[in-house]
């Protein structure tokens, strides 16, 4: 398998409103904050608090201009199950590629993940889910395989490919 990220397709909406838009979700779990996509926060029609924060990545601060929003809630593409998103900021674009959202035809190739199937969305990664939202984290099943074969981790918004 190339080199996955852990990517799943949500939908995500602002509480108590239309639209639900269909968008990758990345799971960062090195990350204590979440954002969404300047993009996505347009096409729901949300808007945020201007404000200004100070990121440490790989131990440097980083300031940056951004918007606070409030009320995001993100959805499995079925939409049985819903997860609060707590604050979560804007940002340009998340720091992942859509070359690195796992493929159906590279998830079949492994027999212990045969029962996974991966829609594909014509959608942009337009939320990163930090380790701020344990609910979204949450394994209800874990599919492994041999030794340096990739696994997988259902959870309440779909399965997470590792």
């Amino acid at each position: 398998m190339s080199c996955a990220m852990a990517i799943i397709p949500v939908r995500v909406k602002l509480k108590n409103k239309a639209p639900c838009v269909e968008t990758y979700a990345f799971f960062d779990s090195g990350s204590s904050v979440s954002f969404c996509t300047e993009n996505l926060l347009h096409k729901l029609g949300g808007n945020g608090k201007r404000m200004q924060i100070t990121l440490n990545t790989m131990g440097e601060p980083y300031k940056m201009t951004t918007y606070a929003v409030s009320g995001l809630q993100v959805l499995d593409l079925e939409m049985n199950d819903v997860v609060e998103l707590p604050r979560v900021y804007t940002k340009d674009e998340m720091p992942v590629s859509v070359d690195h959202i796992p493929k159906q035809e590279e998830i079949s190739k492994w027999s212990h993940l045969s029962g996974i199937k991966w829609p594909n969305l014509d959608a942009s990664i337009g939320l990163m889910i930090g380790n701020n939202v344990p609910d979204a984290y949450t394994p209800f099943e874990v599919a492994t395989g041999p030794s340096g074969s990739p696994h997988a981790t259902r959870t309440r918004l779909g399965w997470i490919i590792w």
